[in-house]
């Protein structure tokens, strides 16, 4: 029915799977936070997504967090983040997803494709 496939459009998971390198470093001996000294990277993620309210969540952080704002949504690309220092886009034909990160001097980019999977919803967040 039309009605159950426009919510599922709306409504999904998506796992991605990732790999992050550091493009630019002034200062290759950092430590601190992670990924500190770490130039290459690789990660899987999923994240729960509700394109009518306009809200993403990562599952990991989710109940600790809450969902966030998505920040722009247009024929092309699912912006998930744009924000000073950082944006997060996701190609919607084929599920393409970028990351660009600038932590002071360090940039850092993460490539990778994402696919749909079944929403899993928005766990109760936590409180206090």
């Amino acid at each position: 029915d039309a009605r159950s496939q426009t919510a599922d459009s709306l409504h999904f998971d998506l796992i991605c799977h990732e790999r992050g390198r550091v493009v630019a470093d002034p200062h290759p001996d950092h430590t601190g936070t992670y990924p500190a000294n770490v130039r290459r990277w690789r990660v899987t993620s999923r994240y729960a997504v509700d394109l009518q309210a306009m809200r993403f969540c990562g599952l990991s952080e989710c109940a600790r967090l809450g969902p966030r704002p998505i920040a722009s949504l247009d024929a092309e690309h699912i912006v998930f983040l744009d924000a000073p220092g950082l944006i997060w886009r996701v190609r919607r034909a084929d599920g393409y997803s970028r990351q660009d990160m600038i932590d002071g001097e360090r940039v850092s980019v993460m490539t990778g494709y994402c696919r749909r999977a079944s929403f899993s919803g928005f766990p109760p967040t936590a409180v206090g």
